[in-house]
């Protein structure tokens, strides 16, 4: 006869029986027991290779959106998911999905100087549209990044196994520089954890990269941007940067901002 309890261990670490039921046991991702939703079962793998190509691991600061909106059908994880992550290098990733609507919102990386857009498969390469900063107000439709170079490099015939069969020879040769090292697995997992957390718990958390610490955030990390900004500092750098150290990173004001600040003893702060 079939045992009709099982044991369970949740993310928040409760353990117990669990009377068997079918919706659980074919749907297990639909609960906390047993996963995090779309947080952790999808998101992780987007970002673990969008923060690859960005140049960073882990974030600063995450906060963890959604809800259940449509269906009600007894899961606990929400059908409609969103993690912000922001990141001390000065860059923000969003990740978003619906289990409502198969739409896609499509993988781009928007720099300042021009963004990255990502094709829906591998084969379809990415194009790298240039940035035209105008220094105004761009309505909705004014730019939708068409255009740009295509660059299609060349891709395995099946990609999973090729990051297994180089995973392996890795084992082989003890080499531990993976293509998906352990350090980058971690700071994906932490990252979506962090945003099942914020949306469970209603807070915005910081997680602190020397101890792995992660707690409730509050208001320093906006004040230290605009204490910067105050400043007029320079902007962090994503590691690996090689340009010049002002190149791409950095914004010339305009000449009507030279008129900012007060005027002290009639003299134009202009002329200061």
């Amino acid at each position: 006869m079939p045992n009709p309890y099982r044991v369970s261990i949740s993310a928040d670490g409760r353990s117990g029986h669990l009377r068997y039921s079918e919706g659980p046991f074919h749907s297990h991702d639909f609960y906390w027991e047993f996963g995090g939703g779309m947080y952790t079962d999808l998101f992780v793998h987007q970002l673990t290779h969008l923060i690859q190509a960005m140049g960073v691991t882990f974030p600063s600061r995450v906060v963890g959106g959604g809800g259940l909106y449509m269906e009600y059908d007894g899961r606990d994880c929400p059908d409609v998911a969103t993690v912000v992550a922001d990141y001390e290098e000065g860059c923000q990733v969003l990740i978003s999905a619906t289990m409502c609507n198969d739409v896609q919102l499509g993988e781009i990386i928007r720099g300042h100087t021009a963004s990255v857009m990502f094709g829906g498969r591998p084969n379809d390469g990415f194009r790298v549209v240039e940035q035209n900063i105008s220094g105004k107000p761009a309505p909705p439709g004014a730019n939708t990044g068409e255009g740009g170079e295509i660059f299609k490099p060349d891709q395995p015939k099946d990609d999973t196994r090729a990051l297994w069969d180089h995973f392996i020879e890795c084992i082989r040769s003890r080499n531990p520089d993976t293509l998906c090292p352990a350090k980058l697995g971690y700071a994906a997992i932490a990252t979506v954890n962090m945003g099942v957390k914020s949306y469970r718990e209603g807070k915005a958390l910081f997680f602190d990269k020397a101890n792995g610490d992660v707690k409730e955030a509050d208001s320093s990390w906006a004040a230290r941007w605009e204490e910067r900004s105050k400043m007029r500092a320079r902007p962090n750098q994503i590691q690996g940067w090689k340009a010049d150290p002002l190149a791409g990173s950095t914004l010339t004001a305009p000449d009507y901002q030279k008129l900012e600040g007060d005027w002290v003893g009639g003299k134009d702060p202009a002329k200061a």
